[in-house]
Protein backbone atom coordinates (compact mmCIF):
# COMPACT_ATOMS: atom_id res chain seq x y z
CA UNK A 1 0.00 0.00 0.00
CA UNK A 2 1.19 3.73 -0.92
CA UNK A 3 0.00 6.97 0.56
CA UNK A 4 0.67 10.35 -0.64
CA UNK A 5 -0.45 13.10 1.27
CA UNK A 6 -2.27 16.50 0.41
CA UNK A 7 -5.49 18.09 0.23
CA UNK A 8 -6.70 14.40 -0.70
CA UNK A 9 -4.92 11.37 -0.53
CA UNK A 10 -3.79 9.28 -3.25
CA UNK A 11 -3.68 5.70 -2.22
CA UNK A 12 -2.06 2.45 -4.16
CA UNK A 13 -3.26 -0.99 -3.02
CA UNK A 14 -2.18 -3.87 -4.43
CA UNK A 15 -2.57 -7.21 -2.43
CA UNK A 16 -2.22 -11.02 -3.05
CA UNK A 17 -4.53 -14.03 -1.86
CA UNK A 18 -3.36 -16.78 -2.33
CA UNK A 19 -5.19 -20.22 -1.24
CA UNK A 20 -2.29 -23.26 -0.65
CA UNK A 21 -2.62 -27.11 -0.30
CA UNK A 22 -2.20 -28.73 2.34
CA UNK A 23 1.51 -29.40 1.45
CA UNK A 24 1.79 -25.40 0.88
CA UNK A 25 1.57 -25.06 -2.87
CA UNK A 26 0.00 -22.62 -4.51
CA UNK A 27 -3.40 -23.72 -6.44
CA UNK A 28 -5.04 -20.32 -6.97
CA UNK A 29 -4.33 -16.61 -6.42
CA UNK A 30 -6.08 -13.28 -6.73
CA UNK A 31 -4.73 -9.88 -6.89
CA UNK A 32 -6.34 -6.89 -5.84
CA UNK A 33 -4.26 -4.17 -7.35
CA UNK A 34 -6.02 -0.32 -7.48
CA UNK A 35 -5.66 3.54 -7.19
CA UNK A 36 -7.68 5.98 -5.30
CA UNK A 37 -7.90 9.75 -4.65
CA UNK A 38 -9.73 10.23 -1.21
CA UNK A 39 -10.98 12.48 1.44
CA UNK A 40 -9.08 12.32 4.49
CA UNK A 41 -11.20 11.23 7.03
CA UNK A 42 -13.54 9.42 4.90
CA UNK A 43 -14.10 5.73 4.77
CA UNK A 44 -13.36 4.36 1.00
CA UNK A 45 -14.06 1.37 -0.65
CA UNK A 46 -11.54 -0.52 -2.96
CA UNK A 47 -13.03 -3.35 -4.93
CA UNK A 48 -12.37 -5.60 -8.04
CA UNK A 49 -14.85 -7.95 -8.00
CA UNK A 50 -13.73 -10.81 -5.75
CA UNK A 51 -11.89 -9.33 -3.18
CA UNK A 52 -12.22 -5.75 -1.51
CA UNK A 53 -10.57 -3.44 0.58
CA UNK A 54 -11.94 -0.56 3.33
CA UNK A 55 -9.50 1.98 4.21
CA UNK A 56 -9.92 5.50 6.39
CA UNK A 57 -6.99 7.85 6.38
CA UNK A 58 -6.82 10.25 9.08
CA UNK A 59 -4.72 12.91 10.60
CA UNK A 60 -2.20 11.41 13.77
Amino acid sequence: MSLAMARFTDIGAQFWVNQLDPHGVVISSERLKQTARVKNGELTYLDNGNLALLIKVSPL
